[in-house]
């Protein structure tokens, strides 16, 4: 959706009345007591499609405001916001369309339960606290820090001691660190992340067949359960990239170990890299880490969550499309690259690391702005159509991907790795049918957020809308104090 002149253009192409107007902050929830009155912002939405998905209405209706609680049941839906402000803006509409087809909407004062397929989101307590950018300065300022205690001498002994313990096994195997806790992105009780080459595994050349990947697995389980220093080890092998988990005694670290070449570890060196450019960015990418935790998107343990990766490449993405960027495409920083190149699996992964030809940015935004901006560009992206691509540097529409081979289009002529690989007997293809797509900057064939579903996308673009709030408010109150520091 976006915002053309006086005209709000739906997820369908259709133009509806009235451009999104945002509101102060407001209380959160629903009412205590349905049967009673109460002053939430709340409307009732009657008479779309029946078989209407309910992201196809909150695409619609985050436009004019966050939205803190959905329910969609039939034709009907129930749906609340941070502000009535924007309740007043959707009922000002005379032709509100979701999907092509006009529906109706009502003020409710009461709380109707509907329930069928139903999400509700507040901000949690510790990003309420973000009143000032004082607070908000000190809050980033934790975040560094306990990346800083959280990359630490400890990762280089535990790799050198996982390394001397599958070596009974696979004499000249060596570990490779990657992750938040190689990126100096890691927050408080996160994992390390481990690349085991057992043996020319790095550019993915030998044992990438599941069963070998699974044995792998299986005989390094038997060699750590031999050593005191590691427990709760248990295997998960039958997934996309097989891993053992472990837990180490001495240094209390929870850890990963994969098997299957060594494109994390390259991932990894692009962030350091990438961090290395400017001084804002490690700040800005462990909020977005930490906001995502606390709002409930990000997890280890849950499939259709966001992952890390997925919203530090979301980041980047984001700083590379400001009238100044603050970063490249990730296809310039590969161009700029001397030497030998670097392939893995059959993807090129080589990219300068001399920060010298790399154009500084004339972006001079203060990490609050940054910040700011982040959360207001994703509560508008266009998630159905369009696709994330670092690589590029700018999004790209799901259904020139889809018709890539196309010899007529352009898009195969930016991608030329993807579309050989994808012409070869084996080529696997962008994933583009989930709510999310993050195409990997290196692993064109990969889509970072591919398990995410609707239900969080619409919990991430309402979190997105809620902080924005927030912050806006930070940030009006900063220039209110500078103008009367400055008078």
């Amino acid at each position: 959706m976006e915002v053309r002149g006086s005209v709000i253009v739906g997820d369908d192409g259709e133009e509806n009345s009235k451009p999104p107007i945002k509101g102060g902050f407001a209380d959160l929830g629903r009412p205590i007591e349905p049967h009673e009155k109460d002053d939430v912002p709340r409307i009732l939405v009657k008479n779309f499609r029946r078989n209407t998905k309910p992201s196809k209405l909150h695409t619609v209706f985050s436009n004019f405001g966050a939205i803190t609680y959905m329910a969609v049941k039939d034709q009907k839906a129930v749906i609340e916001f941070s502000d009535r402000t924007a309740v007043q803006e959707i009922l000002k509409c005379k032709f509100l369309k979701v999907q092509g087809s006009r529906v109706d909407c009502e003020p409710l004062q009461r709380f109707l339960h509907v329930e069928r397929c139903q999400f509700q989101v507040e901000l949690h307590a510790d990003l309420m606290q973000l009143q000032s950018e004082e607070t908000f300065s000190k809050f980033t300022a934790r975040l560094c820090q306990q990346a800083a205690a959280n990359t630490r001498e400890d990762v280089q002994s535990l790799c050198q001691q996982l390394e001397s313990v599958a070596r009974a096994a696979y004499p000249y195997c060596k570990a490779h660190p990657f992750g938040s806790r190689v990126t100096r992105l890691g927050l408080e009780g996160c994992d390390l992340d481990i690349f085991l080459d057992c043996g020319n595994m790095y550019n993915g050349e030998n044992d990438q067949q599941p069963v070998q990947q699974q044995n792998l697995g299986e005989t390094t389980l038997k060699q750590m359960v031999k050593c005191d220093d590691f427990g709760r080890i248990h295997k998960v092998l039958h997934a996309r990239v097989p891993i053992l988990k472990f837990f180490h005694l001495p240094t209390g670290i929870y850890g990963d170990i994969a098997f299957r070449n060594g494109l994390g570890v390259e991932n990894s060196k692009l962030l350091n890299f990438l961090q290395s450019l400017d001084n804002r960015l490690q700040s800005l990418f462990l909020f977005v880490k930490m906001w995502a935790r606390l709002q409930c998107l990000r997890s280890v343990s849950e499939p259709h969550h966001f992952t890390s990766y997925a919203l530090v490449m979301m980041a980047v993405f984001y700083l590379q499309q400001l009238p100044q960027p603050v970063l490249p495409p990730i296809k310039k920083l590969m161009e700029e690259h001397k030497g030998e190149q670097q392939v893995i699996a059959g993807w090129p992964c080589s990219f300068t690391q001399d920060k010298k030809v790399v154009p500084k940015t004339r972006n001079s935004s203060s990490l609050l702005e940054l910040t700011r901006g982040f959360f207001h560009f994703y509560q508008f992206f266009h998630f159905e159509w369009k696709i994330i691509c670092p690589y590029l540097g700018k999004a790209i529409e799901r259904k020139d991907m889809d018709d890539i081979l196309n010899p007529e289009g352009e898009l195969g002529y930016l991608l030329p790795t993807y579309v050989n690989n994808l012409q070869q007997d084996d080529g696997e293809p962008l994933h583009t049918r989930s709510a999310v797509c993050i195409q990997d900057p290196f692993e064109h064939s990969h889509n970072l957020s591919r398990s995410v579903k609707d239900e969080i996308l619409m919990n991430f673009i309402s979190s997105c809308g809620l902080i924005l709030l927030l912050l806006q408010t930070v940030f009006v109150l900063t220039k209110s104090d500078f103008i009367l520091k400055n008078d």
